[in-house]
């Protein structure tokens, strides 16, 4: 018999930040009641990247979202940067 599984959920250590052009920033994400893979992405790539292990590189002015979500993509958060000059 296989027991239910548990409420995945995700959580960023920080969900707002103001960083500088050039700066980067280690976004940590915990995943509850287990670490499971996920997958980071910026909305704007032009604005700031965030590798696979979500590490924020600040190209230039502007506003842009970091997401991160399990790989089924069912439990999804975000972090919302300000790149300043």
């Amino acid at each position: 018999m296989n027991s239910p599984e548990k409420e995945v959920s995700i959580s960023l250590n920080v969900g707002g930040i103001t960083l500088h052009v050039n700066q980067k920033y280690q976004l940590i994400a915990t995943i509850l009641p287990v670490n499971k893979d996920v997958v980071w992405r910026s909305n704007n790539n032009n604005i700031a990247t965030v590798s696979n292990s979500g590490m924020v590189s600040c190209i230039k002015k502007g506003m842009v979202f970091i997401i991160v979500s399990t790989l089924d993509g069912l439990n999804v958060t975000r972090c919302i940067i300000n790149i300043i000059n």
